[in-house]
C-alpha cells in the first residue's frame, strides 16, 4: 500500500526522514495498538506498508523486495524502514521500541535509532518514554536490496 505526505515537494534529509518514521510509528502503535505493520517511509513521503498475508516472509525480506518493486521506493535518495520490536539495552531492561533503520543511497552505512514506548494496558494510556535515540548503525538498504544476486 502506497501513500504519499501532501507537500513534500523537496526530499528530507536523513535526520527529517529518521524523525519522520519513528513519529509515524509511534502516532501508529498509539493508534491502533501494538504490534505494528512495518513500513517504508522514503524521502519524499512515500509510504510503503509491509505485509505477506500468509505471515510467514520476514520484515527485512519484505523492505527489500519492495525497494526492488516499487519504483519510486528504488528513485529515492534516502530510506527507512520502521519495525515495531523490544529490545534491550546496556542501561535499561527489555522494553517496546519503534527501530528506525535509515540510509542514504550514497551514504554507506546506515543508522539505526529507537524510541521506546509503554503499550496501553487494561488500565494504563500509551506513553512515549524518553526521546528518541541512535542505538547502532545499519547496512545500506539500497546496497542490500540492489545488488545483483
Amino acid at each position: 500500500m502506497m501513500s504519499d505526505v501532501e507537500n513534500a515537494a523537496v526530499p528530507m534529509s536523513l535526520p527529517a526522514l529518521i524523525q519522520h518514521a519513528l513519529q509515524q510509528g509511534l502516532h501508529q502503535v498509539e493508534a491502533a495498538g501494538s504490534p505494528l505493520h512495518p513500513f517504508l517511509v522514503a524521502d519524499d513521503g512515500t509510504i510503503a506498508l509491509l505485509f505477506d498475508p500468509a505471515g510467514r516472509a520476514e520484515p527485512m525480506d519484505m523492505a527489500m523486495q519492495a525497494i526492488r518493486g516499487e519504483p519510486k521506493l528504488a528513485a529515492a535518495r534516502r530510506i527507512a524502514v520502521v519495525l515495531d520490536t523490544r529490545i534491550t539495552l546496556q542501561d535499561r531492561p527489555k522494553s517496546d521500541a519503534i527501530l528506525v533503520l535509515a540510509c542514504e543511497r550514497s551514504g554507506g552505512e546506515g543508522e539505526t535509532w529507537a524510541h521506546f514506548y509503554r503499550p496501553k494496558g487494561w488500565f494504563r494510556p500509551f506513553r512515549r518514554e524518553g526521546e528518541a535515540m541512535q542505538v547502532g548503525a545499519a547496512k545500506n538498504l539500497f546496497d542490500e536490496a540492489l545488488a545483483p544476486a
